[in-house]
């Protein structure tokens, strides 16, 4: 007779952070770990959810984006933030987890919203799909999954 494990919650986190870990080493940054926590962070708000963001600004930092970080926690959030305000086309290289998009526009309104389905790093970059803004937007905020599902159209973004 065979016994079965049961994951419990600690073991989960154990391989959710070698899992990290792994990708961190195969992305090419494993000499330094989690470069995103370097970037600066503001205090967000919108549709009456208020986070703390990094804050990715150059081209650099938003190709990165959350590329072989951590989940996110219920509080933490990436701010995109871009020059223009065109139609914006995000995808999910290495990032095994789910994460939600919200757009904005130039004057901070949501265009929209979704969320976008984690991937294995073991999928080819040419089969990622990409999550594109209904509209011309400026400003692009991603937070853990499944936390934008009850998301109101109209509201707009804030930080300081």
């Amino acid at each position: 007779m065979q016994k079965s494990r049961i994951l419990d919650s600690s073991n989960r986190k154990i391989i959710v952070l070698l899992f990290s870990i792994f990708l961190v080493s195969q992305s090419g940054m494993a000499a330094e770990a989690y470069p995103q926590l370097k970037l600066p962070v503001k205090k967000i708000s919108f549709c009456g959810l208020d986070y703390i963001a990094w804050v990715a600004k150059t081209d650099k930092d938003r190709q990165r984006g959350l590329m072989g970080f951590r989940p996110l926690k219920k509080k933490e959030a990436m701010l995109f933030l871009f020059e223009e305000s065109e139609p914006r086309n995000f995808w999910m290289k290495n990032v095994p987890y789910d994460l939600d998009i919200a757009f904005f526009s130039s004057d901070k309104k949501l265009v929209s919203f979704m969320t976008m389905k984690g991937t294995s790093p073991m999928v080819n970059e040419l089969a990622l799909p990409t999550y594109s803004s209904e509209e011309a937007a400026q400003y692009a905020v991603e937070v853990a999954g499944s936390t934008l599902k009850n998301l109101k159209k109209k509201c707009s973004l804030s930080f300081n």
